[in-house]
């Protein structure tokens, strides 16, 4: 999600405090863990992160008799001042911490259950959701190898079967979960969505997405040649966020749990000694919501991927994913609630959704990062506008990976 400014180490002192230190350290590493000291260590960077602020935290402590060192990862409120924005980012560490707290050991136990490996996510120690002071403790991934992939390249093919693969455990557990728990607990999480906690919220977003539609108008506009695609998409413009409503209702057999914001930004990933990738984790579970998968995939393969690996692997990437998720609910004994015909046809049909986000995150993949926005409200409007037509003459990564998206969308007719 960009690293929001917040240089407020007072607020994080009265936040971050060393009895809670204690708590988060027994938590993790049991309760004869004794604090000795704690420090903040920055390590993210512009780019890394859009609405929340994202530290680590230095742990000096003695454990039988022992000195020893440990690290975690804080995210926080940044409170920015924006009262849209700020209700909106409040809302999503509320379904964070619920994920982390209610909604993430039941899936996994249900893969568990099965001798599957449970989700891999972060393990999280602490969460307060405090309103307007809202954080969360987080193991430290980097201390067990894993790193995030350059930004500006597309992710290759291994690293997207890595994330496939795990989506497909996501979404087959919380079907698991429905089956075998009912749909409380998925209720009780999931009940609000993101795209309308409330008016202000939604009246927000719809300016937003549709000034997103804007700036791909102006953008094709300045390249030439794509008259069809602006003239769809000026069309498209008033109604953007609407159809990303409608995109995500009731999808029937393909109503899943959804990460709702998986791209590259928000994987991690451990490599082997030659430099492959072997495992991935999710990151940043601040959107998840209930959808069909065909969200989540749509999502991450149009934002995440250059347009020559996702067009001449789309179908191993879809047969990859359908055929993990058939492994899981298969080991239960259940036969799968749509065959991969139909699920490949649900793919194609929400494939707007997709298309819609990329137009926002793709040029703040592929720009550099002394051009990334310095908060979450600079990502939108006439800065944003200004970034991309910049970015067609002076970066070579942005024309062919933005391209491909509308040459995609009109070859297979979503842009008619």
């Amino acid at each position: 999600m960009v690293s929001a400014g917040y240089g407020k180490s007072t607020m994080y002192r009265s936040l971050l405090t060393n009895h809670l230190m204690q708590q988060v350290l027994e938590a993790d590493k049991g309760s004869d863990a004794s604090l000795t000291s704690w420090s903040l260590d920055n390590f993210t960077n512009e780019g890394d992160n859009y609405s929340t602020y994202v530290t680590s935290i230095k742990v000096a402590y003695s454990q039988e008799g022992v000195a020893l060192e440990t690290t975690y990862v804080a995210k926080l409120n940044p409170c920015q001042s924006i009262s849209e924005s700020g209700n909106l980012t409040s809302s999503m560490f509320e379904k964070e911490g619920q994920f982390y707290t209610t909604l993430e050991p039941a899936l996994s136990l249900q893969l568990t259950a099965l001798g599957h490996e449970s989700l891999r996510v972060p393990k999280n120690h602490h969460v307060c959701l405090d309103r307007g002071r809202e954080f969360m403790i987080m193991e430290d991934l980097r201390i067990h190898g894993f790193r995030m992939h350059d930004r500006r390249k597309g992710l290759d093919t291994s690293h997207v079967v890595l994330v496939m693969k795990e989506l497909a455990s996501l979404h087959a557990a919380s079907i698991l979960l429905k089956i075998n728990r009912g749909p409380e607990l998925l209720n009780i999480v999931l009940a609000k969505d993101w795209m309308n906690y409330d008016k202000a919220t939604h009246d927000f977003l719809k300016v937003k997405y549709s000034g997103h539609v804007d700036n791909a108008i102006v953008t094709l506009e300045k390249v030439g040649g794509y008259d069809r695609a602006v003239a769809w998409l000026q069309r498209v413009k008033p109604r953007a966020l609407e159809i990303l409503e409608e995109q995500t209702k009731n999808a029937d057999v393909f109503n899943v749990v959804c990460h709702g914001d998986c791209w590259n930004n928000n994987v991690l990933f451990r490599y082997s000694a030659e430099g492959d990738p072997v495992e991935v984790m999710l990151l940043d579970l601040q959107l998840v919501r209930h959808a069909s998968l065909a969200i989540d995939l749509n999502f991450f393969l149009y934002t995440s991927v250059d347009g020559p690996t996702r067009r001449s692997n789309m179908a191993y990437f879809l047969d990859t994913y359908y055929d993990c998720f058939r492994s899981i609910i298969e080991s239960a004994k259940l036969s799968m609630p749509f065959s991969r015909e139909a699920f490949k046809r649900e793919f194609i049909d929400k494939h707007l959704y997709g298309m819609l986000f990329a137009l926002f995150i793709i040029p703040l993949s592929v720009c550099k990062t002394d051009q990334l926005p310095k908060g979450l409200m600079d990502s939108f409007g006439k800065k944003q506008e200004n970034l991309m037509l910049e970015m067609l003459d002076s970066n070579p990564l942005f024309r062919p990976r933005f391209l491909a998206l509308f040459d995609e969308m009109m070859a297979d007719g979503t842009i008619t």
